[in-house]
């Protein structure tokens, strides 16, 4: 049920990323890193790739359909993600938005948190600046959240 879910969202983010590829970097088939001392001065698309590794900084919003996503470094706009294991360690501007088999935040996020998870984590170092909209199996909420909490969890730790 929950692979039919993310499966659903993804070709629903894709379909909103029309507009996107106008005027955006694509990255198809293979793993994208973007080093730290590399900056994309644009939004960041990359669909159906292995992996997505941000150390760097993305001047605008990534949209990633991927297995394996991890944000180390800085994004100044939104994150929009399909994958399978999300781990976002560095700063969002912006906000996230959703969904994955397991996402883990670490850092800060600017913004709102929407998200469809089998297993979520707000880390004690982890901070939602907005909003939290979540529905998960299983969630851990250790860090801080600025405004409300929104969430259907299975089982939750708190």
């Amino acid at each position: 049920m929950f692979r039919r879910l993310v499966v659903g969202l993804a070709i629903f983010l894709v379909g909103l990323s029309g507009p996107f590829f106008a005027w955006a970097q694509v990255d198809v088939g293979s793993s994208v890193y973007i080093p730290r001392e590399y900056t994309v001065d644009d939004n960041l698309v990359a669909i159906g790739v292995p992996s997505l590794d941000v150390i760097g900084r993305v001047n605008g919003d990534v949209l990633v359909l991927a297995q394996d996503v991890t944000i180390k470094g800085e994004v100044m706009g939104d994150v929009l993600i399909a994958a399978l294991n999300v781990k976002i360690e560095g700063v969002v501007h912006g906000d996230v938005r959703g969904a994955a088999d397991s996402l883990v935040i670490s850092g800060p996020v600017d913004g709102n948190v929407t998200v469809f998870a089998s297993k979520f984590s707000l880390t004690k170092t982890g901070t939602i600046g907005a909003s939290l909209a979540l529905m998960a199996d299983r969630a851990e909420l250790l860090g801080q959240v600025n405004r409300h909490v929104d969430a259907d969890v299975g089982h939750s730790t708190v």
